[in-house]
């Protein structure tokens, strides 16, 4: 029997309840909509968020975001990052078209930017990726880390 064989036999046998003698005990406390659902990778909720917030950390990074998001759409997002002695970078204004809206959201520039916003529990991620040319100089774009937003409280790192 091949391994992956051999692994697909454990997980039945698991899944089944043979082991215990409990019939299948396992496979009845596994909420089998729910599992198909995730399975079937099913968009998550809306996103309906407006924030203004502002971070600074003690190495001196610091900056601004500001979004709008109704129905999983972008209405309006702009993030400032000042990298200390490394520069400077602006991520949103004109250009940028919603390409994504499930389950994260993703805007695209005609520069080859890439920012994608999702949530997990009760943070909001806002990335960027290929972003270069926003900031300057555009190395400093390699010292950019993604803005996590505490949805409940507003406040951002």
């Amino acid at each position: 029997m091949t391994r992956r064989g051999a692994l697909a036999a454990t997980l039945c046998l698991l899944l089944a309840g043979c082991g215990g003698g409990r019939g299948g005990a396992l496979l009845r406390e596994i909420d089998q909509d729910r599992m198909r659902e995730q399975l079937r990778g099913r968009p998550a909720d809306t996103i309906d968020y407006r924030n203004r917030c502002s971070f600074r950390d003690e190495t001196g990074y610091r900056g601004s975001t500001q979004v709008e998001i109704e129905d999983n759409r972008v209405l309006y997002l702009a993030t400032a990052i000042e990298l200390p002695s490394r520069g400077t970078c602006s991520f949103g204004g004109p250009g940028f078209r919603q390409t994504k809206s499930g389950p994260s959201l993703e805007l695209r520039h005609a520069d080859g930017c890439t920012v994608r916003i999702w949530t997990q529990g009760r943070q909001m991620t806002i990335s960027y990726t290929r972003c270069e040319a926003r900031c300057t100089p555009p190395q400093a774009f390699a010292r950019v880390w993604p803005v996590l937003i505490d949805m409940p409280t507003g406040r951002c790192d």
